[in-house]
């Protein structure tokens, strides 16, 4: 959960602020820390894993939001591998300008 809990009300950072009965308990950085936040409660975090779980689940489960992040996922990938093959193609393309003489006998120097 490291990084992905927010404070609600500042939007900072959640963090581990201790283990009083075992259970450790996370909560706003800016409020323990800096006194920026007046947001002081804490939560048990074995709690909001499974909170997290149980929505996690929950979205997995619906087939039109996974269709839809699926293919936003796919389009985007297309679009990287096209920009990858486009880079790929200018610089094998300029290769051939810049071989210089060591390159002139391309079956000998397997060039």
């Amino acid at each position: 959960m490291s990084g992905l809990t927010k404070c609600g009300k500042c939007g900072g950072g959640m963090a581990i602020s201790g283990s009083t009965d075992g259970r450790v308990r996370i909560s706003c950085v800016r409020a323990r820390d800096a006194g920026v936040c007046d947001h002081k409660r804490s939560y048990y975090l074995d709690r909001v894993e499974a909170v997290v779980a149980e929505a996690f689940v929950a979205v997995l489960s619906q087939k039109d939001v996974m269709q839809k992040a699926i293919g936003t996922a796919i389009k985007k990938r297309r679009e990287d591998i096209s920009g990858e093959a486009k880079a790929y193609s200018r610089a094998e393309g300029g290769m051939g300008k810049s071989e210089g003489p060591a390159c002139n006998n391309r079956a000998a120097s397997g060039c």
